[in-house]
């Protein structure tokens, strides 16, 4: 699983939401209909609508691998673990966010969509801010996941590429493989397969090795980094950028060796121990940020308990939000988002209802079924006792007087 950011965010809310909520794309239907797992589109769009900042969204992704497993409680849980971490310290009623569902892809994603502003206060609200403190962040939360369900992650060795693609020829690579295509090898996975190749039989062992080989395959080195080597083709004179283990400075055939770490105890525990710490960093930044008082501790946790409701809980007036001189129409827009959001409420308390009916139909449904087929096997095996006893003497005279029980049944 990966934690994706889109750089989408300017404009309005009905492009996002329409893409991701939409049945057709570009006039042809997706394979899968996306499904709203949690939050109100309508009141998402209503708040991001009457925004008056540049940037009025943030969007992204939650992406799985086709072989990841996610159950319906499992994506719950997940869900749960993004909004505790990157909402920590803001109460529900402050913040919004939804996320839709897609499956046709041939994996799972789960796409949300969050109004950057902290609804008290109208102040942005920028969940994943260009910060290696934010990355640190999601990739903590991320790689925590990943070793709880036991997902792919791009961290583990078996997942790391011999060689990094640029981004428009990886997506070309993955596009012709979608589409049951071989795609043409680039020159920088020929070069990284040949290296590691020598590596495996000992030919390579170091970087010295490795600038050695690349030599000898007629290439010169223009720029050697910590992480990568730059080389230039003496027929063409074009210069490629080669990253990945084998051409990292301290490289040693060891780098090669595939030694998942998926479901590992140990690291599971110093993840979530050093995400409490990012966490409890965030919710210090927060809590001053938007002037909200320290929350009891065991409300400060990771893991929040929420409510069945999926709208989260009850919107404030957020007429308020942005001070009491606001304008007209941006007033009848709060009220229209106070209006979906109290819709939603009775929508989710009647489907609540409606599912605890369903759950006690089934329970009698069981039971008279049990009953009527204990009565059905009762009934046919004193059909079967009866039809025998004729047979046997019913139809029969009886001696003595010369009458049948036949008889005596017709009189």
């Amino acid at each position: 699983m990966i934690i994706g950011f889109s750089h989408h965010g300017i404009g309005g809310s009905s492009p996002v939401l329409s893409y991701l909520t939409g049945y057709l794309v570009n006039g042809a239907a997706r394979a899968t209909k996306p499904e709203v797992l949690r939050g109100d589109p309508e009141a998402v769009a209503e708040i991001i609508d009457a925004l008056p900042f540049q940037r009025r969204y943030s969007s992204g992704v939650l992406s799985f691998a086709p072989e990841d497993f996610v159950t319906p409680e499992i994506q719950e849980d997940i869900m749960d673990r993004f909004e505790a971490a990157v909402f920590v310290g803001i109460p529900f009623e402050r913040r919004n966010i939804v996320f839709i569902k897609h499956t046709d892809k041939g994996r799972t994603e789960i796409h949300f969509v969050i109004p950057r502003v902290e609804l008290a206060t109208g102040k942005s609200l920028n969940i994943a801010p260009p910060t290696p403190a934010s990355r640190h962040l999601l990739d903590t939360l991320r790689e925590s996941i990943n070793r709880r369900y036991g997902f792919r992650d791009p961290s583990d060795p078996e997942c790391a590429q011999a060689v990094s693609l640029p981004a428009h020829v990886a997506k070309l690579a993955a596009q012709a493989k979608r589409l049951g295509q071989s795609p043409k090898a680039d020159i920088r996975q020929v070069i990284a397969q040949r290296l590691e190749a020598e590596a495996r039989t000992g030919l390579v062992n170091n970087r010295a090795d490795v600038l050695r080989s690349l030599k000898e395959q007629g290439f010169s080195i223009s720029r050697a980094g910590v992480n990568y080597l730059t080389v230039v083709r003496s027929e063409t004179g074009e210069r490629i950028r080669l990253k990945g283990n084998i051409f990292r400075e301290h490289f040693s055939p060891k780098d090669l060796e595939l030694t998942p770490t998926r479901r590992d105890p140990a690291q599971l525990l110093a993840l979530d121990r050093r995400l409490a710490r990012l966490v409890e960093k965030r919710a210090t930044y927060h809590l001053a940020r938007y002037g909200i008082e320290s929350q009891p501790s065991e409300q400060m946790q990771l893991k929040e308990e929420y409510n069945h409701d999926r709208t989260r809980i009850p919107l404030v007036d957020y007429r308020r939000a942005f001070g009491t001189d606001t304008q007209r129409t941006r007033e009848a827009i709060w009220g229209n988002a106070l209006g979906f959001n109290q819709a939603a409420q009775q929508f989710s308390n009647a489907t609540l209802s409606f599912e605890r009916a369903g759950q006690r139909f089934d329970q009698t449904h069981r039971a008279v079924a049990g009953d009527f087929d204990q009565t059905v096997t009762n009934v046919n095996r004193l059909n079967r006792s009866n039809a025998n006893v004729p047979a046997r003497g019913l139809m029969q005279p009886q001696r003595g007087n010369g009458r049948s029980l036949e008889m005596e049944f017709e009189l």
